[in-house]
């Protein structure tokens, strides 16, 4: 795939800490970005081609969202959502955003469920809009799905911080009695001893690969919560700038309807900006 192309990729999961806990990697990252901005090569439309870019395209110099977590160290799923924003903001608010972005993560935060909040997030800002309380039944149910939707989402959450908690604690478990089984023996003989060490090796071995599978296990599900998620709110401005459109033809000309559609997408595509900045900000 060429590097001008907007196609999407597939996640890759395994984060790591924001920026790998270095703060001379985030201010080299942020160097780069201001150089583009100041050389007005942040664009949208485009990945990456002759020193102009997107959000991503501008971060790697290369159109390729599977850099985000081995370079910057985050889920792959972040960095599309990133891209998605950049490409819904007003030009001038676009241009400054993954500059935002580098600049809003800390270094050595863990930003593993961020697009899960991020989701959380959104489904407020839905059930905050007028329509979440008129009456009528189609409406409620809606409301219920967006509840589920939400609750699914903490549920994947708890459950993960869970499975990490039983992992962890049943590599502990092993290491500790692989150890009583290795000193209880190494009064007898040498080879006892190896045999006790490499039993202890093998548990952690099998250890680290469940946490290996559970790992990419939610992490696909996080990815596709998420596609799910901004589906949805793509969707419900589409509804909102739908419903806007028609009030201004009914009062003005089709014109005006563009542009108050076109001010609906603007407006909630900002929100989602100063609301990944601002958990960003707190990770």
């Amino acid at each position: 795939m060429s590097n001008n192309s907007k196609a999407t990729r597939a996640e890759s999961p395994g984060a790591t800490r924001a920026y790998h806990g270095n703060p001379a990697i985030k201010a080299d990252f942020i160097a780069r970005m201001d150089a583009h901005e100041a050389a007005d090569e942040v664009v949208q439309g485009l990945g990456y081609d002759n020193g102009k870019g997107c959000a991503i395209g501008c971060m790697f110099n290369n159109y390729d969202h599977a850099q985000f977590p081995k370079l910057i160290g985050g889920p792959e799923q972040l960095a599309h959502l990133i891209d998605a924003i950049h490409e819904s903001l007003p030009l001038a608010l676009a241009k400054k955003w993954p500059g935002r972005v580098l600049r809003a993560i800390r270094e050595g935060s863990d930003l593993t469920h961020i697009c899960d909040r991020a989701s959380l997030a959104r489904m407020d800002r839905l059930l905050a809009l007028p329509w979440a309380t008129r009456s009528e039944p189609c409406v409620a149910q809606v409301r219920d799905a967006i509840q589920g939707v939400k609750a699914a989402i903490r549920l994947r959450i708890e459950s993960a911080a869970r499975s990490a908690a039983s992992v962890a604690w049943s590599a502990v478990s092993a290491a500790r009695s692989a150890a009583r089984s290795a000193a209880s023996v190494a009064w007898s003989a040498v080879s006892a001893a190896r045999s006790a060490a490499e039993s202890a090796a093998s548990v952690a071995r099998s250890a680290e690969r469940s946490a290996a599978s559970a790992e990419r296990s939610a992490a696909s599900a996080a990815w596709s919560a998420e596609s799910a998620a901004w589906s949805a709110a793509s969707a419900a401005s589409a509804a909102s700038a739908a419903s806007a459109a028609r009030s201004a033809v009914s009062a003005a000309s089709a014109a005006s309807a563009a542009s108050a559609a076109r001010s609906a997408v603007s407006a909630a595509s900002e929100q989602e900006a100063s609301a990944l900045i601002a958990l960003l900000e707190a990770a």
